[in-house]
């Protein structure tokens, strides 16, 4: 903008003033807005520190009444087991120094199942040092409120302890929160444990008295109790369930905030009270060129304090110069020295990142040309060596002849540092570091003109989910990142990777005369084992190949076309699978049959039918095994083969699982109705549900619940299951021996580690696969390796189950040779029910009382 200073223009002033105005107020909001962000971040960070303080505090009160009653514990049994006639004396004595020595523990009891019923509170599943102990509901007692702690003991008896509350009050009291700050302890069940005020009228009362509704564990609240807004951060107790809340009024936290406003409001207040002074001055005396000199050079003080209050500097150069001159504030952003306001014009270029330079100087030519106000946004590298990011804007001004290009200059690094950030987490995986799915298909889609032809797989690698299940999240990681950084260099060498969330990379090759050399890369970083602290982890790959453009014109297709292959590379032989347009239909029909299974398992239009398993030596039948059909509408079935791992990839297996054991414990109420209340059933169970159900306390609770005896459902297990979760295995099947559920190991002998799973695992009985039984008669090999398998389950007391047995020579050799039950089409076949009660009955009829074996004999 032109101003003929000489003219004494107020319309010129009013232009300028009106810009110096607008850019003022900008810069003092954003100042404004971004202060009050800055101290509302410190201040969650503040209140955050304190509610972690707390949890620390409260954990190490918790922790000591922990090892309290652990010692209780450790000392009745020693007293019971050392002196069991002095026992009750020494035990009431034992409690009268414990709670005289620990002032919180208000009293401890002893207590027997047949003293006293268990409180509901007692079978809920908490956090805790140990399984079993359990934080009851605040009780008040004689106007002291006690909270009650149940520690079991080895022999089903429990300890009793109820704890007061005075700890915990003197906690929250002792917590920094300021004025109208408050802190508070809170249990499991949201029962108000203690606070730093009001703590007479709220203690007791459930934690919605303080903030209605959901909110998160770190937000900003209005008080229901007093009205106070407050920013309100919430710990829980990691081995305990307690947690502690803190809240700091937001009044206090933005008090200085309304200083620097106010002080702000000033200053642009001043500002236009001197830009309306000034305009009055110069209409006044458009032709006292001295008047006109002394307004503006006080408008010029004024707008140097409004700069350094919103942190803008200026500068200014005057045309065929080689000097800059800049404000003092401009000074500091540059990191030069406060004194040097005069720099050469070479010297500040040099500042100028090499990269930035070319649109710094072109921008630059822009307000020569005066093409209006010119706003430019380039990083300068300042003498101290700190790189920081610059927002300047400049016009012309011309005065008396004299050409001057002016401007303003602020400092934008912690917003761009910002906008990276957040551009870096749209495009990259977190965890991993490799781009995520999104931005290759947009860098694939956007440099399509550039290449006619790339190849794109789909790596799925099965079992990542296992490690991080089996041996902890972090091992989980550890292991994603060693496989992530193995895709990282084979996208450096042959073209792309990504990473999306889970299981999956996808790499892009774009040599084609490479193709072959880039997939046996590919698929040895995806099969080699990959090392941890933990152990060495065998992964499963399957790969889906797709290319661009015969598989798909956009990226999007080309993806979605080599993971429909992936799916089904699973399925073929091998672990690579090139995409062809029949699976696209494939995979329509997958998902129809998956919503169709869905609607049948919740539909309950699934049966359960059953098979019987005989002795060899007599015949009788001695229990059941319990198989799931499909029937259709037509009379036909679906075969167990193909709806059965559709379930187990959509995790329809899990339902599907839940379905089977409430049916199959029906059917055996059904069975005790009718008599036949002795025979257990045997229950398949996939992988997946055995790794991810407490498969114990299902069985568990479908048996109380249909009021089934103790042994009367099993379950069978295949070595691939226990294979795969060795660790987990173990556990399970301990506590379902625990609880008198026994286990079969179904398929024996077709897995890799069978004679490791028969000497560590606590396994009742194993089912010969019947590959080996359909030639036994017949073929020597198979003979001998039923003879070898028999002998070495009886050498470990196990009992011996032949699947498949369908002519009457297979079983006079399997009984010959001491095998201890069969099944088989030669005996019955699969049947419902009702024809199962049939059989049961001609069955007895034929044979005259069937004599049932025990559970501990199958």
């Amino acid at each position: 903008m032109r101003v003929a200073f000489e003219r004494q223009s107020s319309r010129a002033v009013s232009f300028v003033g009106l810009a110096i105005g607008i850019l003022l107020g900008v810069a003092l909001a954003v100042g404004l807005v971004e202060d009050r962000q800055t101290r509302l971040s410190a201040a969650h960070d503040r209140t955050l520190a304190l509610a972690e303080g707390g949890e620390r505090l409260a954990t190490e009160q918790m922790r000591s009444v922990d090892r309290t009653l652990a010692g209780v514990v450790q000392d009745i049994e020693q007293f019971e087991r050392a002196a069991p006639d002095k026992a009750p004396a020494l035990i009431a004595q034992l409690m009268v120094r414990v709670t005289a020595r620990q002032p919180e523990i208000e009293s401890i009891q002893l207590v027997d199942h047949g003293q006293l019923a268990l409180p509901p509170w007692v079978l809920t599943r908490q956090a805790g040092p140990r399984p079993g102990m359990r934080f009851g509901p605040i009780e008040k007692v004689e106007g002291r409120w006690l909270l009650p702690i149940v520690v079991p003991m080895v022999d089903g008896r429990w300890l009793l302890a109820r704890l007061n509350t005075r700890g915990l009050q003197t906690l929250v009291e002792q917590l920094a929160t300021g004025h109208m700050g408050v802190a508070t302890v809170a249990d499991y069940y949201g029962t108000i444990l203690a606070r730093s005020r009001q703590a007479s009228t709220l203690v007791g009362e459930p934690i919605t008295r303080l903030y209605s509704g959901e909110h998160a564990d770190l937000t900003d609240l209005v008080s229901a109790v007093d009205g106070v807004h407050r920013l309100v951060a919430n710990s829980s107790l990691d081995a305990y369930p307690v947690r502690v809340g803190v809240g700091v009024p937001l009044r206090m936290v933005l008090a200085p905030w309304y200083v620097f406003g106010a002080v702000a409001v000033a200053v642009y207040g001043l500002y236009w009270l001197g830009y309306a002074y000034l305009y009055r001055r110069v209409r006044a005396s458009e032709r006292s060129r001295d008047e006109y000199v002394r307004t503006i050079t006080d408008t010029s003080r004024r707008l140097k304090q409004a700069q350094r209050a919103g942190n803008i500097g200026s500068w200014s150069i005057v045309k065929g110069s080689t000097r800059m001159s800049w404000s003092s504030q401009a000074a500091l952003i540059l990191g030069l020295d406060v004194i040097d306001i005069v720099t050469s014009r070479d010297a500040f270029y040099s500042m100028i990142h090499p990269d930035d330079k070319p649109m710094y100087f072109e921008g630059a030519a822009r307000a020569w040309a005066n093409d209006g106000a010119v706003t430019l946004q380039y990083r300068v590298l300042r003498p101290d060596g700190a790189e920081r990011w610059i927002s300047s804007t400049g016009s012309l001004v011309e005065e008396g002849g004299v050409v001057t290009l002016t401007g303003t200059i602020g400092d934008i690094t912690e917003r761009m540092t910002a906008q990276e950030h957040l551009a870096y987490r749209a495009t990259h995986d977190p965890l991993t570091g490799l781009h995520n799915l999104d931005a290759l298909v947009e860098d694939l889609d956007r440099t399509e003109a550039s290449r006619s032809w790339y190849d794109l797989a789909y790596i799925q690698l099965r079992g990542l989910d296992v490690i991080a299940d089996t041996f902890g999240v972090s091992i989980g990681r550890d292991v994603l990142k060693a496989v992530a950084a193995r895709f990282e260099s084979l996208g450096a060498e042959f073209g792309q990777v990504a990473h999306r969330p889970g299981e999956t990379f996808v790499v892009a090759m774009f040599d084609r005369s490479r193709h072959d050399e880039a997939l046996a890369a590919l698929l040895a970083a995806a099969t080699e084992p990959v090392s941890s602290e933990a152990a060495v982890h065998q992964l499963d790959a399957r790969v889906g190949l797709a290319s661009y453009p015969d598989d798909g014109t956009h990226a999007e297709k080309v993806v979605g076309n080599a993971a429909l292959a992936a799916q089904e590379a699973g399925v073929a032989e091998g672990t690579v699978r090139r995409f062809e347009p029949a699976m696209a239909d494939r995979s329509r029909l997958r998902l129809q049959m998956t919503a169709r299974m869905r609607d049948a398992i919740e539909g309950n239009d699934l049966q359960l039918h059953f098979q019987p398993v005989m002795s060899a030596l007599t015949g009788n039948i001695v229990m059941l095994e319990a198989l799931v059909r499909w029937p259709q509408a037509d009379g036909s079935m679906i075969p167990p083969s193909e709806f059965i791992p559709l379930c187990e990839e959509t995790g329809l297996i899990l339902p599907l699982g839940s379905w089977v054991l409430r049916r199959a414990a029906a059917a055996h109420k059904a069975l005790t109705v009718a008599g036949w209340g002795r025979l257990s059933i045997a229950v398949n169970v996939s992988a997946i549900q055995f790794a991810r159900t407490d498969l114990a306390q299902e069985i568990a609770r479908v048996g109380e619940n249909f009021g089934l005896r103790p042994g009367a459902l099993h379950i069978e297990l295949t070595e691939s299951s226990l294979m795969r979760y060795r660790d987990l295995a173990r556990r399970t099947m301990h506590a379902l021996q625990s609880k008198d559920i026994r286990v079969a190991l179904d398929d024996f002998g077709t897995g890799f580690s069978s004679l490791a799973y028969l000497k560590n695992l606590p396994i009742n009985s194993v089912k010969i696969d019947r590959a080996f039984i359909q030639d036994v008669d017949s073929d020597p090999r198979s003979a001998s390796i039923c003879l070898a398998m028999i002998g070495l389950s009886h050498s470990l007391d196990l009992t011996v189950v032949a699947e498949g047995v369908e002519t009457a020579s297979q079983h006079a050799w399997l009984r010959n040779h001491g095998c201890d039950f069969l099944q088989g089409f030669l005996f019955s076949h699969p049947l419902p029910l009702d024809a199962l009660l049939v059989h049961l009955h001609q069955s007895e009829e034929a044979q005259g009382d069937i004599k049932t074996v025990s559970p501990s004999e199958v």
